[in-house]
């Protein structure tokens, strides 16, 4: 829907050219896209001419692991799950309260375990353990082809001379390739707890380029720039080398996160269901509460934002595309009420892992929601960097306001606030 003031635009420029003689097939060949439309930079859909529009991972079918649940106890009671009592315990962590990750017995039915369990003293809620799946002009010589650091006005922030080395960014995914030479030297290696091991190595490819989007080394006359040049990216492994993972392993992950000194968590990665993981409330509301800002991507099922980026302590980022000077709303982008702000996700250039990727090169192109929660964790470092004393609630309201109202007026569905500035958000 165009908006007044470009609709105006819009009608004074087809004025012209109709007083220019210039007839409608003429017209068409011109604009290259369809009358009045084809002026705006703010669309529904793809204009002809754009590459198709599809995201390169969606959330897992299923959205829970089916013979798992995840039991929460209460302070200072513990509950024994006998081998020989049906559910059998496989896993105890803390956070708060002890969380047990018990197996359903064969023949038990989960509705079955869930009311065994729930009957115990001591318990105090009972759910299932839910699947979480991949969602100054630099010298770089592919910044060219980098449309979303253009289209998000990063160079007007990087021209304030911000420093981003003390900010560390966690990344819960599918690990870091830490030997990058975009990124080496400034990962530090946090746990792998989708293999249950200490090296949080990337052979799938989705947490390097998220990394990469966040943090790839700038002006250094080869491959990309990331939003925050020089910014320390704490990788946890939380997702396998399959780019799948489980509420457990999503919730030690953001308290590692917390405990060990970040200040941002991106979670490019999410379930299809539209309701609030409790269990991971309880982890982000843990990192909220010791300072750490919390990005999440909305997902890739062009449907309600789903877990975790729909819960109130996460910022939930949907994806803009581009063809030449148009920008839209992804078509496989999430929407919904709990959209906070957009971000470019359609055809991104990051980086891929230097060995063993399953995706190729040392460089890659990748699409989705995933792609575009990064932008918003690069821009969340530069404003940290910039004002280390704020709350997170302070750059979260900066991230809100400095943005470009894309769509209708205001807070919409599509962008939320809008598509994130960085250049405003440093002003």
């Amino acid at each position: 829907m165009l908006k007044p003031t470009k609709l105006k635009t819009a009608i004074a420029l087809v004025g012209m050219l109709l007083l220019t003689g210039c007839g409608k097939a003429d017209f068409g060949a011109a604009a290259g896209a369809r009358p009045v439309v084809g002026l705006s930079e703010d669309l529904d859909s793809a204009p002809e001419g754009a590459e198709p529009d599809e995201p390169t991972f969606r959330s897992a079918a299923d959205a829970t692991v089916p013979d798992q649940l995840i039991v929460q106890v209460q302070p200072g009671a513990r509950v024994v799950l006998a081998a020989d009592d049906g559910p059998k315990t496989i896993r105890e962590f803390e956070m708060g309260h002890r969380y047990q990750v018990v197996q359903i017995p064969r023949g038990m039915t989960r509705e079955a375990a869930i009311a065994k369990l729930s009957r115990r003293a001591g318990v105090r809620m009972v759910v299932p353990n839910r699947i979480y799946s991949t969602t100054l002009t630099p010298s770089d010589s592919m910044f060219s082809q980098q449309w979303a650091l253009t289209k998000t006005n990063a160079k007007a922030a990087w021209d304030k001379g911000i420093s981003t080395s003390g900010v560390t960014v966690a990344v819960l995914d599918t690990g870091v390739d830490y030997n990058h030479p975009e990124l080496k030297g400034r990962v530090i290696k946090g746990p792998d707890l989708a293999d249950k091991d200490a090296d949080p190595m990337d052979v799938h490819g989705h947490g390097t380029h998220v990394a990469g989007v966040i943090g790839a080394a700038g002006n250094n006359n080869e491959g990309i720039a990331g939003v925050a040049w020089n910014c320390k990216i704490l990788a946890i492994k939380v997702l396998s080398n399959g780019g799948h993972g489980t509420t457990d392993a999503v919730m030690e992950g953001i308290k590692y996160a917390a405990d060990h000194g970040a200040k941002i968590i991106n979670m490019s990665l999410g379930t299809s269901d539209p309701s609030i993981d409790p269990v991971l409330h309880v982890a982000m509301e843990y990192a909220y509460k010791k300072g750490v800002l919390i990005v999440a991507a909305a997902g890739n099922d062009r449907s309600l934002v789903g877990s975790p980026a729909n819960d109130p302590y996460a910022i939930a980022v949907s994806s803009t595309s581009n063809f030449w000077k148009f920008e839209w709303l992804s078509m496989f982008s999430n929407r919904g009420d709990k959209v906070e702000v957009a971000a470019p996700g359609g055809g991104i250039w990051s980086l891929m892992p230097s060995q063993g990727a399953k995706m190729g090169r040392m460089y890659g192109k990748l699409s989705g929601t995933s792609m575009a929660a990064p932008f918003v964790s690069g821009e969340a470092a530069l404003i940290i960097a910039k004002y280390p004393n704020w709350t997170v609630e302070q750059v979260r309201n900066r991230i809100r306001s400095a943005v470009d109202d894309k769509g209708t007026s205001g807070k919409d569905s599509l962008y939320g606030y809008g598509r994130v500035n960085l250049g405003k958000a440093l002003d």
